[in-house]
């Protein structure tokens, strides 16, 4: 099921590439078919991997990930099954957002958790890792719909869109599991999120690409009250 999940999957992702996507930053998983078609139409593309394998390490206690790139680089952050595997998910986007330009989008590709096949594998396993899907070895975080959005708001990124990976020919147990559930996400594999970068504090990109805190508001001279005269962009998902 996954070797054709993941061939279908970067044919989707292919397809949702924009022109303006002519420089792409990678991070999790290797991605060869839309970095080779990304190269053969001279586009940029950098897979994080190949610069620091130890992206999955940022977290409280080591913040930064230095990376020998530009800042406000690139068109497109791709995060592909990358969440899954990080330790603080959110830092980690926060760290890479900066080399994204101001008007830069976000993809981000990770498994549902409310699957049905991780559900039976609780029911039946115990929560037993496989070899891929949500449950994969490495991952050591877990994401739903609802999660998947409020990490994208939680770092600076509007949600536009989203795009779902089903499957289609759903067995008896799943169509019956979900009429009693009433999960909509039940035979959802896999989600991809799009957003766009937002530039407002305190996601704000400043000159220096430095880590600022905001201003401190400078202290106003205390003055008597004067009398006063009385009178009479996103959309839910």
């Amino acid at each position: 099921m996954y070797d054709q999940y993941r061939q279908q999957m970067s044919e989707k992702l292919n397809s949702l590439l924009k022109p303006e996507h002519q420089k792409v930053l990678c991070v999790g998983d290797s991605v060869p078919n839309i970095q080779k078609h990304l190269q053969d139409q001279g586009c940029e593309f950098v897979h994080v991997e190949s610069l620091n394998p130890n992206w999955r390490d940022v977290s409280r206690d080591q913040p930064h990930l230095p990376l020998d790139l530009p800042q406000k680089h690139f068109d497109l952050l791709l995060v592909y099954h990358g969440l899954e595997q990080a330790i603080d998910p959110e830092r980690l986007v926060l760290e890479l957002r900066k080399y994204l330009q101001p008007e830069g989008q976000i993809y981000i590709v990770a498994y549902n958790v409310g699957h049905i096949s991780t559900i039976i594998n609780l029911l039946t396993e115990g929560w037993a890792y496989q070899d891929d899907g949500a449950l994969r070895h490495n991952h050591v975080r877990y994401f739903s719909n609802e999660s998947l959005r409020k990490l994208m708001d939680q770092v600076g990124f509007e949600f536009i869109d989203e795009v779902v990976y089903q499957i289609q020919q759903l067995p008896v147990l799943t169509r019956q599991l979900a009429q009693i559930m009433k999960n909509p996400y039940l035979s959802i594999l896999s989600f991809i999120m799009i957003g766009r970068k937002l530039n407002s504090f305190p996601f704000i990109d400043f000159e220096d690409d430095s880590e600022k805190e905001a201003p401190a508001k400078a202290e106003k001279k205390v003055e008597a009250p004067k009398p006063v005269e009385t009178g009479s962009e996103t959309e839910p998902a």
